[in-house]
């Protein structure tokens, strides 16, 4: 087939512009309409491209793919990093690379990895300034797998560029749509794999009922050659699929499933787990199935179900189910949660005992004790936990913390785990004074032995472990993430683990092996999943917000300071204001936020203020009374409006702050929450503080366009000094 000669004199064009230092490009064009062909004659033009088939490829095997091609040794393209960006600096050519089938990438057919194929892999190899790599990436014309990126050029072959293949394209395309018409068909182009067995096709259509006999589907594909296929693996097993992704998107579109049929396949393939080639198919296709038909939380709620799927499809069925990001506080969470922290086990027991922890971390031991029976063998099981669960905001009730140290130890002759938190560290990042907060729990079942202390441990003193609790090298520790902190041997096969999150013990099965802790390689591209907004505190939303009590949760006991009717001055006319010092007080901050500080009004009561003659206009009529300082300048309320202003001599340019004192508050408290959150994972914190500043939008407009709050969500203000 001829290529577009329109289209490729624009891609050359674009290829051999000097000044350009590098790039993308997507090439549009619908299927068999010529991108193809072009990306064959670049190919031909540019003899040293990186030339990479994405079909049916995840981004990370794509970025692995051009790091080869482009001449990155493979033990380091293969070498387990934090980032794409580490490995990039190893490349030393300038190049062109070609990802032809972008719009098909990923191993099931509904798919995040067309889009994650752009971002994380062509955006990042195009726009790196040490070498000049130009990226063209082969998309759709309807951009529904390929999307459109403002700031990525497109090339569109139209209709008109098309006279060369219009007609193979045109008769393409009807020999599609005749195929189409069978039911069965249809159902095959339903599957979530690129190919299936004769027996899950079958399968696919007796339950959605059209009842079909293996025979009949192979007389289709006999007579169809040119769209269907038979491949035969090595070991004598077949799959049937479309002859081209395009076949299949045509077939698919003629019946598409509707979310009732969509649950019914999910109910059928969960019920039948023969033969095994179905059982294949529901592990990879299941979740994806549940989540087009509005099920997932079903199968997440199921341990013995979940035990079954794989973890490459759970993250698909997830970002299917849930496009704006997954809700807070579910196992579906916990799954995505797990996949920022790179846990990607190779084995399935492991992957599963990592939900095992994640369940009973939750409290969800329904799904725990599913997950434990599904009759797949475990590496290590959770034996208890003190550790927090993933996407929580706030304080959880009996929470112990971030863990500095584990001890494993007797305490009068009862086998304890013994945990340690710094309370507050020097200048050089060792514990002020030599003191812990320690907290000790039974080895056996988790119990707490005695109250929290605080204990002066000299970095001199060693306690001795008993010889029962060294480290058995048969029985090897599970591999954790970096978050985990101190890990220490509890006798054979036992684990104490400590880390940013909390405490938890696991068992290590002795058939664990030693394979028990390989995980995945090759360079971090980032979540195939994403966490939706999270749910803001439901204290910070009611009419009358904030209580006094909520406020004093934070901020102190006694920490609001109230003025009587009398003692307000006549110059605060604003009902609000006057409501909210006589109710519920102003807290008095003294080191609880790094940028705020107020003054105690019971004491001061409200000092008058006059506005500076060289600051901004205030644009308020005044009067006004000095109520704290932030970073310095003074923070002022307004008498008639109670909007809350700050005079500009902290170097902020927005004099406005909030637009009442009840806002104000409770924004300030809810960052006061975040600070003080134990939140186990760097995600969980860009994702709390993200959230944070949706609510604070949600709650008062004021803080959306005032320089002064962008530094606080984006934390530029966390660890200064109190004001």
């Amino acid at each position: 087939m001829e290529s577009s000669p329109t289209a490729l004199a624009e891609l050359e064009a674009w290829l051999g512009e000097p000044r350009r230092k590098g790039g993308v490009l997507v090439l549009r064009g619908a299927g068999g309409s010529g991108a193809g062909p072009v990306l064959d004659d670049v190919r031909r033009r540019v003899p040293d491209a990186v030339f990479v088939d994405c079909l049916h490829l995840s981004a990370e095997e794509v970025a692995l793919h051009v790091l080869l091609g482009l001449g990155v040794n493979p033990e380091a393209a293969h070498e387990r990093r934090s980032s794409l960006w580490s490995v990039q600096g190893l490349i030393n050519r300038d190049a062109v690379v070609l990802l032809a089938n972008a719009q098909w990438a990923g191993p099931t057919v509904t798919s995040t990895e067309p889009g994650r194929v752009l971002r994380l892999v062509a955006e990042r190899f195009g726009r790196d300034d040490r070498r000049c790599l130009r990226i063209v990436v082969e998309g759709d014309a309807g951009r529904a797998r390929i999307p459109h990126r403002r700031h990525v050029q497109e090339v569109l072959i139209s209709d008109g560029d098309e006279s060369a293949s219009a007609g193979t394209h045109a008769g393409t395309h009807q020999e599609a749509v005749a195929v189409s018409q069978h039911r069965a068909v249809q159902l095959l182009a339903a599957a979530e794999a690129p190919g299936v067995a004769f027996p899950v096709w079958s399968a696919l259509c007796e339950a959605l009922g059209h009842r079909t006999e293996e025979g009949e589907l192979r007389s289709l594909v006999a007579q169809y050659p040119d769209q269907l296929a038979v491949e035969t693996a090595d070991d004598g097993t077949e799959s049937v699929s479309f002859t081209t992704p395009t076949v299949r998107s045509i077939a698919r579109e003629a019946s598409a499933l509707s979310p009732m049929d969509q649950q019914n396949l999910f109910h059928y393939l969960s019920a039948h787990a023969d033969p095994p080639e179905l059982a294949r198919y529901a592990a990879q296709a299941l979740p994806v199935h549940a989540a087009l038909g509005g099920c997932l939380e079903e199968l997440l709620g199921n341990g013995e179900m979940l035990a079954r799927t794989e973890r490459y499809g759970l993250l698909q069925g997830m970002a299917a189910a849930w496009p704006a990001g997954v809700p807070q506080g579910t196992v579906a969470m916990d799954i995505h949660y797990l996949e920022t922290q790179r846990v990607d086990p190779v084995s399935t027991g492991e992957w599963v005992s990592w939900l095992h922890w994640a369940a009973v971390n939750r409290g969800r031991r329904d799904v725990a004790d599913g997950l434990a029976n599904a009759g797949i063998d475990l590496p290590w099981q959770t034996l208890w936990s003190h550790q927090r669960p993933y996407g929580v905001f706030g304080p959880v009730e009996g929470e112990v913390g971030r863990v500095d140290q584990v001890r494993v130890e007797r305490r009068e002759e009862v086998p304890v785990a013994v945990m340690r938190r710094v309370v507050q560290y020097d200048d050089m990042g060792g514990p002020l004074n030599e003191e812990y907060v320690e907290r000790v729990f039974a080895l056996d079942d988790g119990t707490e032995v005695g109250t929290e202390r605080v204990v002066r441990i000299p970095h001199t003193q060693d306690t001795p472990r008993p010889a029962e609790f060294q480290e058995d090298t048969a029985l090897p520790a599970p591999r954790t993430p970096d978050a985990n902190r101190s890990i220490r041997s509890a006798g054979p096969g036992r684990w104490v683990i400590g880390g940013q999150g909390g405490l938890y013990a696991v068992d290590v099965a002795a058939s664990a092996g030693g394979n028990a802790g390989v995980w995945g390689g090759g360079p971090y591209l980032g979540p195939v999943t994403k966490a939706a907004t999270w749910q803001c505190p439901e204290e910070a939303l009611t009419d009358d917000a904030p209580s006094q009590a909520w406020l004093e949760r934070a901020f102190g006991t006694g920490s609001c300071r109230t003025m009587s009717a009398t003692e307000l001055p006549d110059g605060l006319r604003n009902p609000t204001a006057r409501e909210f010092l006589s109710t519920a007080g102003l807290p008095y901050l003294n080191g609880q936020t790094p940028f705020f500080s107020s003054l105690p009004l019971d004491e001061q009561g409200l000092p008058d203020f006059e506005w500076p003659e060289d600051a901004p206009d205030p644009e308020a009529d005044g009067p006004f009374y000095r109520i704290g300082s932030w970073m310095g300048g003074a923070v002022v309320l307004d008498g008639s409006s109670g909007a809350v202003l700050q005079d500009t001599e902290s170097g902020y340019s927005t004099v406005l702050l909030a637009s009442s004192l009840p806002q104000f508050a409770t924004v300030l408290r809810l960052y006061c929450e975040y600070r003080t959150s134990w939140l186990p994972t760097l995600a969980e914190a860009a994702d709390a503080r993200w959230s944070l500043r949706e609510w604070a939008e949600e709650i008062d407009d004021a803080t959306e366009t005032g320089d002064h709050w962008d530094e606080v969500f984006e934390g530029k203000l966390d660890s200064l000094g109190s004001y």
